[in-house]
């Protein structure tokens, strides 16, 4: 008998890895990210609230004989979440903050110190006098690249979306691509046709980021074999490698070009046909064009991928050039556009950054600085944090935790504890304690001041908290003495920051011996005397929580803050 005849048999459908390939020739996904930056007030600030406060107390009385709090923790840095059995680490209570910040009404943290949000990055400027630069928490994982060293430069983001086409392709009988025959540019078609190109009238841009954004790139072979004989044709090289029905990857290919505008109108007359510009660096033809930055998108994508192309500005040094106002660019895009359905290359210019080169500090500032993964939200979200706002000065016997009021020159040093009755305020210390009930291991930590009640005998001098009456060790006299500020919810002492501080206050026009700090004294220990809160507890019996968001006269303004205590400003 002849030797039996082997069957051809069904070739496997090959799908190519979705990714893109990188020019070092590693496979790549696309990931964005999202920076934010919002600015929360006037500073310097208390800061985001990292715990929740409870208060021990008795109705009637000036101020609190306790107070605790709560501190929140995150589990780590964020995204590693530790175990419940770990000890507290000191990392752990500096990131508690994250829970008293909301992204679209969800805290980034929740009680039980987990991330709500993966891949975060959240940094706190309390808004000191000399400002700072804007950087990242270098406490918290960063996945952008980016050192606590290096500079969150401040952009200006300009979303585009429109289509980016490429060249017109031959479609007659004799001249339709296919796998035998490759596509012609359509006579008579210039290859920039579908170019794209967009004006930035920024003089101070040092980088222009494009971002162009690939929805769907891959192609579904419709020639090619069905069947194989031998597991040896659909190796690399084999003959059946690939065929019909295979997903493929492909390529897109553009160029990005760059040219300085001027204003023609204001350019002096030149001798001659010659339209250039010449600068101290360079000369620029009115129809020249700097670059190409050639850009090649290679590989499969399925659900979009953005490729950045960053033009470096800053070594033209055009700023102060006569005439300059910015820049032009063009995207010309040179693959062809489909002609079937089966090959998938859409294209869009997805947005353009401009990039200042100038850094800023933004002195008395309280900002927060956001990163965070965009694939967590459709939009940018809406933020909300819960925060003591200003700090403001406060008399030099009180303290604005336990709102109780001692002796001047009678305070704390650091390190001593304050007895019951002692009468004294000013700067005793926190003590930190595990919750009561838990181990040393146990998730919850308790931050304690135990504060005298304020006494009968109080004494207040008139002066206000300095680094000389905190008990610092420098007693020396000196002409400017160096304020601390305390955060306060006392309407007295918020009343009083608003007429004397020169910034944003009244300072420049009302002289401080001019106001009557003793009755403010008195009505501000008004303010701290306990009473019931309607729900079987009790609270202070005036506070203030108010945020000046508008323009409005002096006298408005100093009214409504007087009102918190049921007082009235006039012209005397």
């Amino acid at each position: 008998m002849g030797k039996k005849k082997k069957q051809k048999q069904a070739r496997p459908v090959v799908t190519d890895v979705s990714a893109v390939k990188t020019s070092s020739g590693d496979y790549v996904v696309s990931r964005s990210y999202a920076e934010t930056v919002d600015l929360l007030g006037e500073g310097p600030i208390e800061g985001v609230v990292s715990g929740e406060y409870s208060y021990i107390g008795n109705e009637g009385q000036t101020g609190y004989t306790q107070v605790q709090v709560d501190l929140y923790t995150a589990t780590g840095i964020a995204g590693d979440n530790a175990g419940d059995d770990l000890e507290i680490t000191s990392q752990q209570v500096q990131l508690g903050f994250l829970r008293s910040i909301y992204w679209n009404d969800v805290p980034v943290v929740d009680k039980d110190g987990y991330y709500n949000f993966q891949t975060v990055n959240v940094n706190e400027v309390k808004g000191g006098p000399i400002g700072s630069l804007p950087a990242i928490n270098t406490s918290m994982n960063n996945y952008t690249g980016l050192t606590g060293d290096d500079v969150l430069d401040l952009t200006v983001f300009r979303s585009i979306g429109e289509r980016l086409y490429g060249p017109e392709v031959a479609s007659g009988a004799d001249e339709f691509p296919t796998a035998e025959r490759m596509a012609k540019l359509k006579s008579g078609t210039k290859i920039d046709k579908y170019s794209k190109t967009y004006t930035i009238l920024n003089k101070e841009c040092s980088k222009i980021q494009l971002n162009i954004k690939i929805n769907s790139l891959f192609e579904n072979l419709q020639a090619g074999p069905k069947t194989y004989k031998k597991s040896s044709q659909l190796s690399a090289q084999g003959s059946a490698s690939a065929g019909y029905g295979d997903t493929k990857a492909r390529t897109i290919e553009y160029f990005v070009y760059w040219q300085p505008v001027f204003d023609e109108r204001f350019r002096p007359a030149s001798s001659g046909t010659s339209t250039s510009i010449t600068t101290k660096k360079s000369t620029f033809s009115a129809q020249g064009w700097l670059g190409p930055i050639k850009e090649t998108v290679q590989g499969k994508v399925d659900q979009g991928y953005i490729r950045t192309t960053t033009i470096d500005l800053s070594k033209e040094d055009l700023a102060d050039t006569a005439f300059f106002e910015g820049w032009r660019i063009r995207i010309v895009r040179t693959t062809p556009e489909s002609l079937t359905s089966f090959l998938r290359n859409v294209s869009f210019v997805d947005s353009i950054v401009e990039v200042y080169g100038t850094q800023l500090r933004y002195p008395y500032s309280a900002m927060m600085y956001s990163q965070f993964d965009a694939r967590s939200f459709s939009r940018i979200p809406g933020r909300n944090y819960d925060t003591r706002l200003l700090k403001v000065k406060v008399p030099n016997n009180y303290d604005p935790d336990t709102k109780t009021y001692g002796r001047s020159g009678s305070t704390l040093t650091n390190g001593e504890s304050a007895e019951a009755g002692s009468g004294r305020t000013g700067s005793t210390n926190w003590r930190i304690s595990p919750a009561a009930g838990s181990t040393a291991r146990k998730t919850k930590l308790l931050q304690t001041k135990i504060q005298c009640r304020t006494m009968t005998n109080s004494f207040w001098d008139g002066g206000f908290k300095t680094e000389l009456s905190l008990g610092n060790g420098n007693f020396e006299e000196s002409p400017d003495e160096i304020f601390i500020k305390e955060w306060t919810d006392n309407p007295a002492w918020c009343f009083y920051d608003i007429l004397t501080n020169k910034r944003y206050g009244l300072g420049e026009y009302i002289k401080e011996e001019d106001i009557d700090k003793w009755s403010l004294y008195e009505i501000g220990q008004y303010c701290d005397v306990l009473v019931p809160d309607g729900y079987g507890g009790i609270e202070p019996r005036f506070t203030f929580n108010y945020i000046i968001t508008s323009r409005e006269e002096a006298f408005k303004v100093i009214n409504d803050l007087a009102s918190a205590f049921r007082g009235m400003a006039y012209f005397a």
